[in-house]
């Protein structure tokens, strides 16, 4: 497999995974609301990067793990093996992360 290869499902995994975050994060203030009385926490966009920063080393191991799998099925099986397990690997750190923070 060419380095180039590598990249590409590296990549996808990476950004796969920051959407889906991203994405449930938006979810997650739907249905858990949490309010901060005291005014003293982290503002929002402070604590999604802190997230993303957490999730990106997990994502891009599930793109190479998923790219890894499906030797036969050509390109194509490739990337969408990316695509899943760069979904897969970073959502449960996102949910503890989503809970840790409060957010």
């Amino acid at each position: 497999m060419k380095i180039g290869q590598y990249l590409l499902n590296a990549l996808v995994g990476w950004i796969v995974g920051l959407l889906i975050t991203v994405g449930f994060a938006f979810l997650w203030l739907n249905v858990i609301p949490v309010i901060d009385r005291t005014g003293q926490g982290a503002t929002l966009q402070y604590t999604l990067i802190y997230i993303l920063a957490w999730i990106s080393p997990f994502a891009i191991i599930g793109g190479l793990v998923g790219g890894r799998l499906p030797k036969e099925g050509g390109w194509k099986n490739q990337i969408i093996a990316s695509v899943i397990f760069g979904l897969l690997f970073p959502l449960p750190i996102a949910c503890f992360l989503f809970w840790y923070t409060s957010w």
